[in-house]
């Protein structure tokens, strides 16, 4: 795979956070830096407390997190050609749903460690 022969990276993005939920949409200025080995297939985010699988590597792009659990739906990605990473995060609930939508622009950084130290 391509992403194989690629060093580790960072990936710092900006854009919006959107929750959708059943009052008005509100939307937020949104920051993410994803700390990313690609060859461990292993990744973190911002302060890198926490160090999580990638769920899958391909030569397109990179998908963090994908989890559907009965009444909710985690997904995360990031896509090499156009350097966009797109969150969703839905609950489908008796109470009402709610969506969480990160959609940013990524620029590749060095590599600064799967560690918080």
């Amino acid at each position: 795979m391509i992403w194989q022969t690629l060093a580790a990276f960072n990936l710092v993005c900006t854009g919006t956070l959107s929750t959708i939920g059943e009052g008005p949409i509100e939307r937020n200025p949104y920051s993410v830096e994803f700390r990313i080995d690609p060859v461990a297939e292993q990744f973190c985010m911002n302060s890198c407390l926490e160090v999580e699988a990638i769920h899958t590597v391909r030569v397109d792009g990179i998908t963090f997190r994908f989890r559907v659990n009965g009444t909710s739906k985690t997904r995360h990605f990031y896509q090499h050609e156009t350097g966009k990473y797109i969150g969703e995060d839905t609950r489908i609930s008796p109470d009402g749903n709610l969506s969480v939508l990160r959609d940013a622009t990524c620029k590749i950084a060095p590599f600064t460690g799967l560690s918080p130290f």
